[in-house]
């Protein structure tokens, strides 16, 4: 997933890792193509590491989920 950050006259993309479980999994995997525009809603994770350069770097993941009403 890829999100536009807009701050004074800097724009960027964070990219964001989506996680899929059993059967929401293979939903998504039969009607998701890359381009497409979904929404998700689930749990956001956070994991920083160090790079080879010393440098933190941080990766976002969503774990998905699905509520029915």
């Amino acid at each position: 997933m890829a999100t536009l950050v807009s701050m004074r006259s800097l724009k960027t993309t964070i990219w964001i890792n989506l996680t899929f479980w059993d059967e929401l999994a293979n939903v998504a995997n039969q009607h998701i193509e890359k381009g497409h525009q979904i929404y998700v809603s689930g749990r956001l994770i956070l994991h920083t590491v160090e790079g080879d350069d010393g440098k933190e770097q941080t990766y976002y993941k969503v774990v998905v989920s699905i509520e029915f009403c």
